[in-house]
This record gives C-alpha cells, sequence and structure tokens, in this order.
C-alpha cells in the first residue's frame, strides 16, 4: 500500500479532543452518597486499584478501572538492526505527518506544515516536529534505548495539561525477517475526558501508522 493512499482521517487528532458527551458525565458522576466514586470499565481488566481521595468526601474511595493497552504487531523484511534504525532514526521517511502531526491537529487553522520530524536516537534523546514557520514541537522522550531490541518513548504530541502515556517497541528477530511488538499503555495516567476520545483515534490510527513503515521497510529491503 503506497504511503499517499493512506487514509488521512484515521489518525488525526482534533484541535480539540473530542468532546466528552453529556452522557459520559452522567456514567462517570460523583456517588459520594453512597462514599464510592466508580470510574466508566472503559476497556477494563480484572485488576482495579482503589485508592483514597484527598479527605473531601470523608471516607470515599476511587475505584479505577484498569485500561487495557493498544498492542500492534507487524513484521518487516529486514534485521533488527535495520528495523529500529528505521523506527527510531529514520521515522521522517515513514510517519503520515499528513495524517498524524501537532500540525495537523492543534494549527490547522494556521498558514504551517511539517518541514521536519525529527528522532533524536539516543537515551534522554526527544522526537521534534519542525513547522515551516520555524517553530519547534516536542512529541516524545526517549526514556527506554537498548538498540536494536527495544526502545520506550514518554509519548506525549500535544499541548494539552496532561500526563504522557508510554509508547514501548520492540524488535525480534524472525525467519525472513523482525517481528515489531508496540504496547501503548498508560491511558489510566489521563483524565476521562480527554481519555475517551483519544484512547479510541490511537486505536484505529497505530494499525494505519505501522502499515506505513512495512511498506517503507519492504521497499528499502527490496532494493537490496
Amino acid at each position: 500500500m503506497a504511503i499517499d493512499r493512506v487514509e488521512t482521517c484515521l489518525f488525526r487528532v482534533p484541535s480539540v479532543f473530542p468532546p466528552v458527551h453529556t452522557a459520559l458525565t452522567l456514567l462517570s458522576g460523583d456517588r459520594s452518597d453512597q462514599g464510592v466514586r466508580i470510574e466508566p470499565r472503559t476497556r477494563c481488566g480484572a485488576g482495579h486499584s482503589r485508592t483514597p481521595t484527598d479527605g473531601t468526601q470523608g471516607d470515599a474511595i476511587v475505584v479505577k478501572a484498569h485500561i487495557e493497552p493498544i498492542r500492534q504487531t507487524v513484521t518487516v523484511q529486514c534485521d533488527p538492526g535495520r528495523a529500529f534504525d528505521l523506527f527510531t532514526n529514520q521515522m521522517r521517511t515513514w510517519w503520515p505527518v499528513e495524517s498524524y502531526s501537532r500540525a495537523v491537529s492543534e494549527l490547522q487553522h494556521e498558514d504551517v506544515k511539517v518541514a521536519e520530524l525529527v528522532f533524536q536516537a539516543r537515551m534522554g534523546g526527544s522526537i521534534l516536529e519542525r513547522l515551516t514557520d520555524g517553530r519547534i514541537l516536542p512529541w516524545a522522550e526517549v526514556i527506554g534505548w537498548q538498540p536494536p531490541h527495544r526502545v520506550l518513548l514518554s509519548w506525549r504530541p500535544h499541548s494539552a495539561p496532561e500526563p504522557p502515556t508510554e509508547v514501548d517497541v520492540k524488535f525480534a528477530q524472525r525467519e525472513g525477517g523482525t517481528l515489531v511488538e508496540i504496547e501503548h499503555r498508560g491511558w489510566e495516567r489521563l483524565s476521562e475526558q480527554f481519555r475517551e476520545g483519544l484512547y479510541e483515534v490511537y486505536d484505529r490510527g497505530w494499525p494505519t501508522t505501522l502499515q506505513c513503515f512495512v511498506v517503507v521497510a519492504d521497499r528499502a529491503s527490496a532494493k537490496d
């Protein structure tokens, strides 16, 4: 699948993240009369954490649902070293910035585009979006760096006052190529209103974005 044919709607984050419907507010309303506030079990697992509140509701506790990580796998026809380098150092060659970038999600009403996507391939490095007007917008920080086996990212490609999630990418040798596994986790850290819109965007968008990676990796391997 050619990159220019990728459907841009799947991984686009709106300039103002999708508002949470009033119904969700009602579903997650404060049940202080029962001493417990329960958050909806969106993508919940069996485990729930129970933590005390700040004391403003007496002995009330918060029951937080476990949010299932988004997991995707793809296989590319090259060795792990090459796949790792392509995913990190050469991210600019395959990431669909016309579909997913801060220029698209936050600045669509301005006359700016992505000039360059920079992945600083080292521990503590950043992923940076350079705009045509000179601005530089951060996406992520490298918090785990084990080439060619794993890269761990503190992921926050937005300006919302929300904590980062984590994107964990692993590379494993397979016959004829490399298995690339992505786990996007840490959704429990986000506020419910922010998470509700964003989770579905990434759930749909990671497969499309990774397909761009596969196309470029396999095309490069075919030229060898």
